[in-house]
């Protein structure tokens, strides 16, 4: 777990084994940070972290590319 706090608009869960803490990806028109794992996270989809249940609901489950556009160079060391 990073010990990071998620952010609306920032944050994204990834599996670790697949996106490493820190990378910056694109989905769409905005980027996010891979800053955080779920239970349910696993293999080559994220998970958006939202502040609502009402947000995600609204949201729902959608299929997009997601582009790894860089890496977080100031993620702080060991938190991998």
């Amino acid at each position: 777990l990073s010990q990071k706090i998620a952010r609306s608009g920032h944050t994204v869960a990834v599996d670790p084994d697949v996106i490493a803490y820190g990378t910056i990806l694109k989905v769409g028109h905005h980027e996010y940070v891979a800053e955080d794992c779920g239970a349910r996270v696993k293999g080559d989809h994220i998970d958006i972290f939202m502040d609502t249940h009402d947000e995600v609901k609204d949201f729902g489950k959608k299929y997009k590319n997601v582009w790894i556009v860089g890496r977080n160079w100031h993620w702080p060391e060991g938190e991998e």
